[in-house]
């Protein structure tokens, strides 16, 4: 066995190809994948507002979206269709448009109609826009109610029931911040790790075949189980040290939390790696060449990128 580790090691270290799928691609990959959403949370999504009205019930409402998290007014317009024209060109996340008459109609009790153009070709961004602009306009509104009900002669603690007749607890477990690195990306660091690990496992005896030189394998290896069975842990440690580099080193410095302790994940990832990588050896032993190994690993891996996410 050690002897074919040994052999593994040389092999890796002159095959540039298996050098690349080993150390740098799942680094990089991983990387990758992880600065896209690093921040966790989408903040300060740019807004252009365009009040119409210039009172100061539409200079609050502008206050209660620059007070939040996700949005940052990001200039004033007088003309919608400038507004409009700054969210095509991929300048501003979201069109707020307060109408003439906004605070008059309010104060009559008539409907004030506020219109909102988003940017949707972000799903991630579009969605928490949408979200969190209705939230804020519900606020706003629920605000305006209250004052109108004291007005007309209601204590402020049954005008506050009066407004919230149905009251919503929600908690958030696990990932109170809805961001998307804690739930979306680690489910990529796994597909990838299951990719990785197959093809490896499909290139190693592939290449043999092909050039019929499979009895030699055997030879230097000192037997079919010693051949076997030495790439078959080898290959299953290295996945094994790659899921442990992941959780271990790069969960923490991305702030990804573990709902396990460590220990327990790599029980889980060794099973893992032990299955990934027995498909990988049912590919390559399967394969007559190279170029259909690579063809099949891709067939079956590819399903578990959709599933993730």
């Amino acid at each position: 066995m050690w002897t074919v580790w040994g052999q593994e090691i040389q092999r890796i270290y002159k095959n540039k190809l298996f050098l690349f799928l080993v150390l740098a691609w799942p680094l990089l990959y991983v990387l990758l994948t992880g600065g896209i959403l690093w921040e966790k949370v989408v903040r300060d999504i740019p807004i252009e507002v365009v009040d119409l009205d210039q009172s100061s019930l539409s200079r609050t409402l502008t206050r209660f979206f620059e007070s939040s998290r996700s949005f940052k007014v990001a200039g004033a317009s007088d003309n919608p269709t400038e507004a409009n024209n700054l969210l095509l060109a991929d300048k501003r996340g979201l069109v707020l448009i307060i109408p003439r008459d906004f605070s008059r109609d309010i104060k009559k009790g008539k409907p004030a109609d506020i219109r909102i153009f988003t940017n949707a070709g972000n799903i991630i961004v579009g969605g928490l826009t949408s979200a969190e602009a209705r939230r804020i306009i519900a606020t706003f509104a629920a605000g305006i109610q209250m004052t109108t009900l004291k007005k007309g002669g209601i204590p402020g603690r049954r005008a506050l029931e009066m407004v919230q007749a149905v009251r919503v607890d929600i908690t958030n477990l696990f990932n109170p911040g809805m961001n998307y690195l804690n739930y979306l990306i680690p489910g990529v660091w796994a597909a990838l790790a299951q990719q990785m690990v197959i093809l490896l496992g499909a290139l190693c005896f592939v290449p043999f075949t092909e050039r019929k030189e499979v009895q030699i394998e055997i030879q230097k290896a000192g037997g079919a189980g010693a051949l076997f069975w030495g790439r078959w842990t080898f290959y299953c440690f290295l996945g094994l040290l790659g899921m442990e580099i992941l959780i271990r080193g790069l969960f923490p410095i991305f702030g990804v939390p573990l709902q396990a302790p460590p220990w327990q994940l790599l029980i889980l990832v060794a099973i893992f790696s032990a299955a990934s990588l027995s498909l990988g050896f049912l590919v390559s032993f399967l394969s007559k060449d190279l170029l259909f190994a690579i063809k099949v690993v891709l067939l079956i891996t590819s399903p578990a990128f959709l599933i993730s996410g």
